[in-house]
């Protein structure tokens, strides 16, 4: 299989923005806990 730059770039930043979103709302939920 051959990729381009520019679709590794897009597949990379989709996966590090939906991974950054995943942290994100697993640390919101974290402190929900903590503070209840």
């Amino acid at each position: 299989m051959f990729f381009t730059t520019h679709e590794i770039l897009r597949v990379f930043s989709i996966h590090l923005a939906g991974s950054l979103i995943m942290g994100i709302s697993f640390r919101d939920s974290r402190e929900r806990d903590i503070l209840s």
